[in-house]
C-alpha cells in the first residue's frame, strides 16, 4: 500500500477514535474527551503531511489530459481562487483544434494537436514568409501561362500581367489567389522556392509539415495544429504584415502595364470583425475547411486553429468566445 493510502487510512482511524472519544460526555465510554482545539490541530497536521507529498497545481490552472475517440486532447481549465466552477470547452467537430496564447508553446485547449491534416491554403502563410524573405516588395513579376492557369482560379490574372511582389502577396493572402502564389514561386525558381519553404519549416521545428506546392492544392501539403501554432508565433514576431493584410476585408492591386486597379475581396468572413487580428482560410475537398485566426482581447493575443471542419467560421467564433470567458477569470 502506498504511503499516501496508509496516511489516508490513518486519518480515517483517527476520525473514528475521535468520534468514540467524543461520546464520553454522554457516559457511553470510559475514555477521556479530546478537546475541539486538539481535534482541529490533529486534523490540520494530517492534511499538512498529505499535501506536502502531492505537488500543487499551478495557481488558478489545472492540466487535464484525456483521450476521446483516439484523438489526443489537452486542456487547461480556469479554477479561480474563489471556487467558481471551471468553464468546460465547447464541443467542436473539427479534426484538429488548438487555442493558444500567441507566443506560447502550450495550448489552452487542443484536440488532435499532433495529428497531420491537409492544410490547403494555409500553405500560403509560409509562401508569404518566403516571398518576404527573398523578394524586394517593389520587384515586378510577369504572370506566366502556368501561373495564370493555376488550379482554383478562373480569370484572376492573365498571362503577361505585371504586378509588384507586394501586390501579389496582398492578392494571395487577402483573396487566396493561387495565380499569385504560383507567380511568386516561379519568379524565384519553383523548386528552390519549395525548398525554401521546407527549410523554413524545419528551422521552426515544424517537423510534421510537408509542402508539395506553394498554393495548397496538393493533399501532400500537410501540417498539424501544433506546427501551425509555431508558424503563427513566428509570423507574429517577424512578419507581422502578413496578419495585418489578412485582417483586411478587401484590397486593391495595380496591374503595372496598364495601371488598371483590381479589387480583391477577402475570403475570410471574420475579416473586419471586432477582435480579429488576422489569419488565413483554407479549403479543398480533402482538407474540408481550415482556418487559422489571431484574436485580441485588448491586452493579449490568441491563435485559434481549426482543421477539417465544414463550419470553420462558427467553430472558430465559438472557441474564441470560450477563450474570452476563461481569460476573464
Amino acid at each position: 500500500m502506498s504511503r499516501f493510502n496508509l496516511q489516508s487510512l490513518g486519518f480515517a482511524i483517527l476520525v473514528l477514535i475521535l468520534a468514540l472519544f467524543g461520546k464520553q460526555g454522554s457516559g457511553e465510554t470510559g475514555f477521556p474527551v479530546t478537546s475541539n482545539v486538539e481535534t482541529t490541530s490533529l486534523i490540520a497536521e494530517t492534511f499538512s503531511r498529505i499535501e506536502d507529498e502531492v505537488p500543487p497545481p499551478p495557481p488558478n490552472l489545472s492540466l487535464t489530459t484525456a483521450t476521446a475517440r483516439s484523438r489526443n486532447r489537452i486542456l487547461f481549465d480556469a479554477h479561480p481562487a474563489d471556487g467558481t466552477p471551471k468553464i468546460s470547452p465547447p464541443t467542436i467537430h473539427a479534426k484538429a483544434v488548438a487555442v493558444s496564447e500567441l507566443g506560447s508553446s502550450l495550448p489552452l485547449f487542443s484536440e488532435g494537436y499532433r495529428n497531420r491534416w491537409p492544410i490547403a491554403s494555409l500553405t500560403k502563410l509560409m509562401t508569404a514568409v518566403v516571398a518576404l524573405d527573398e523578394f524586394d516588395p517593389a520587384h515586378i513579376i510577369t504572370i506566366s501561362e502556368t501561373a495564370a492557369g493555376a488550379v482554383g482560379d478562373i480569370g484572376t490574372f492573365r498571362a503577361g500581367d505585371r504586378f509588384t511582389v507586394s501586390d501579389l502577396i496582398r492578392a494571395m493572402l487577402v483573396g487566396s489567389v493561387n495565380d499569385a502564389a504560383m507567380a511568386l514561386a516561379e519568379s524565384f525558381d519553383y523548386e528552390q522556392f519549395l525548398d525554401a519553404m521546407r527549410t523554413k519549416a524545419f528551422a521552426l521545428g515544424m517537423n510534421e509539415t510537408t509542402f508539395a506546392d506553394p498554393m495548397g492544392i496538393s493533399v501532400l501539403n500537410q501540417s498539424t495544429a501544433e506546427d501551425l501554432t509555431k508558424l503563427a508565433n513566428f509570423i507574429a514576431t517577424t512578419h507581422r504584415i502578413i496578419f495585418d493584410l489578412t485582417a483586411l476585408k478587401g484590397t486593391i492591386i495595380t496591374e503595372q502595364g496598364t495601371g488598371t486597379k483590381r479589387p480583391i475581396a477577402a475570403t475570410n468572413l471574420l475579416a473586419g470583425t471586432a477582435g480579429f487580428v488576422g489569419g488565413k482560410t483554407g479549403y479543398t475537398s480533402d482538407a474540408i475547411g481550415n482556418l487559422l485566426s489571431i484574436f485580441s482581447n485588448g491586452t493579449q493575443e490568441f491563435v485559434v486553429i481549426v482543421l477539417g471542419t465544414p463550419d470553420r467560421f462558427r467553430e472558430t467564433e465559438t472557441l474564441w468566445s470560450w477563450t474570452k470567458k476563461v481569460q476573464s477569470f
